[in-house]
């Protein structure tokens, strides 16, 4: 979704696609700035000014999301390069953990895509129930009832593709993140289980010798494992390091609802990094370390160290993304 706007940063991007991404940033870039320019001209009018201020920042919203992400952009190449390494995809029937996370995921998406999408569409249409007027989709600082029609006709679609863009953009930069929160979800999830069940393999091993060592290499593995995920968590963190800029009061119970997804998105899965990385001490708890030796107990004792502080994602390092947060 992102491509198809010329906005997903590429290392050797053709001409076209560099000339349809900056046409994607104009647009958003024109449709904010008219916005603004109607709140400083029509200041007495408190209702205009609220939903030029709506729309101004959903669209700035997007803008701010793009340079974060081309400012970013060798973090992002690196996750996704390092998605692809066996030791995040290698779980055998584990995996489902990573299934059943992207599904949900998918569905939350498309909750926030039908919100925005319904969104932009009564935006976009509004002109219609009033076309005698020629009432225009977003705040203008120009009055068009005097203008000629063509000027009034090229406002319009200016408005049109700045709002269609935002409604497209938005669901699309979201979705991105909340999938990459959820491998980190269903990751934490599979690695407390390997821990768990890290000694179901070898009970019938004749020698304690062996089963220790068995054991202690399984757990050697958890500990790398362990160690990606949060030094992946970490590079995540690149996306938040601004507010989420997104509107937090509207005219319509639409533009709320949208809001209250797009907000609801990032916590409900930043949430669960964090319950599924504070499972992951009670798992070596709860693993069978009575039965094991010392080296197995040592390998046992550095996750659990590690796992002392639960990996969170905070926007702006102040709010951190969690159901506690978003309820208040």
């Amino acid at each position: 979704m992102i491509a198809n706007t010329g906005t997903w940063p590429k290392r050797n991007p053709s001409v076209s696609y560099r000339l349809r991404g900056w046409l994607s940033i104009a647009g958003t870039i024109l449709l904010t700035s008219t916005c603004v320019a109607d709140i400083i001209v029509d200041f007495d009018d408190t209702g205009n000014v609220i939903y030029a201020m709506c729309i101004s920042m959903a669209v700035f919203h997007c803008t701010v999301k793009h340079v974060i992400l081309h400012a970013n952009k060798e973090k992002m190449f690196q996750i996704l390069k390092f998605l692809k390494d066996p030791i995040f995809t290698s779980h055998g029937p584990l995996n489902i953990y990573i299934v059943k996370k992207m599904r949900f995921c998918s569905f939350v998406r498309r909750l926030l895509m039908l919100s925005t999408w319904g969104t932009a569409s009564l935006i976009i249409i509004s002109p219609l129930f009033d076309i005698s007027s020629r009432m225009l989709s977003a705040p203008f600082p120009v009055d068009m009832q005097e203008k000629p029609v063509y000027l009034y006709l090229l406002v319009w679609f200016m408005q049109v593709f700045g709002t269609s863009l935002t409604a497209w953009i938005i669901p699309a930069y979201d979705g991105l993140i909340v999938y990459l929160m959820g491998i980190a979800a269903a990751q934490l999830q599979i690695l407390r289980e390997k821990i768990l069940h890290s000694a179901d393999d070898f009970r019938e091993r004749n020698t304690f010798r062996d089963f220790d060592r068995l054991v202690n290499k399984k757990l050697r593995h958890c500990v790398i494992h362990h160690i990606a995920i949060e030094r992946r968590q970490k590079q995540k963190n690149f996306y938040f390091k601004t507010p989420v800029t997104s509107p937090n009061f509207g005219r319509s119970v639409f533009f709320f609802i949208a809001v209250v997804i797009e907000l609801t998105n990032f916590c409900i899965p930043g949430n669960e990094i964090i319950l599924q990385s504070e499972k992951i001490r009670d798992a070596c708890y709860m693993s069978e370390w009575t039965n094991c030796g010392p080296s197995v107990r040592r390998t046992l004792f550095i996750i659990m160290e590690r796992s002392k502080r639960p990996l969170r994602l905070t926007a702006a390092k102040f709010v951190v993304l969690s159901l506690s947060s978003l309820l208040s």
